[in-house]
Formats: structure tokens, sequence, C-alpha cells
């Protein structure tokens, strides 16, 4: 049976596992605050295959897509494009996210 056939929520447990009990090779899991327009804010913990955003309530976990511009992470939950300290945040059903700054340390390895 192909992952894709699941239903989406043994889909996601598939990921979940996969995510967490992958060893990484080049990322600690940094966990950063993202700080958005109008008071709003996520913590977002990063991996070499991935992306967890937590944010009022919700966790959107987000694989690593290909891109040429920046760090991009994709699932039907959501999606996510770091370039510099800039943060693209795209929860679905919820495009009010704007003007979102990376607060990270400066050991932080977050990818860009």
């Amino acid at each position: 049976m192909r992952v894709s056939t699941l239903p989406a929520y043994l889909r996601r447990a598939v990921f979940i596992l996969l995510f967490v009990m992958t060893p990484t090779l080049a990322y600690s899991r940094d966990r950063v605050e993202v700080q958005c327009a109008e008071g709003r804010s996520f913590v977002l913990e990063i991996e070499e295959r991935g992306a967890i955003a937590s944010f009022e309530g919700h966790q959107l976990i987000l694989p690593r897509r290909p891109l040429d511009l920046g760090a991009y992470y994709k699932s039907e939950e959501g999606a996510l494009l770091i370039d510099g300290s800039f943060a693209a945040f795209v929860p679905a059903g919820d495009p009010n996210w704007r003007d979102c700054q990376i607060q990270a340390p400066a050991d932080a390895d977050i990818p860009s």
C-alpha cells in the first residue's frame, strides 16, 4: 500500500514517526520564535528534512521541498518560506500572517 492512499491521519502519523526517528545530518533542532504583524507569533523548529510550526494551539508539520530561493516547507496544512530572517508563513485557511521576522540567536542554524 502506498502512503498516499492512506487516510490523512495515518499519513500524518507516518510522517511524524519518520520525522522524529530519522537522525539528522546537517541541522540540529533549533527552536526559534518568529514575530509577525499584529502581535502574532509562532515557534519554529527546523531539521534538515522539515519544520514544525507551533502557534495558537496548533502544530504544523511541514516537509522541506526543493526551491532555489530560500528554504521552502509545505504540506496540506500550510506553507513556510524562509529567506534570511524573513519568513512567509501561510497556514491553511489563515492567510493573515504578515511581516514575519525570525528572532534567532546568533548561533541558531536556520537554513536560507
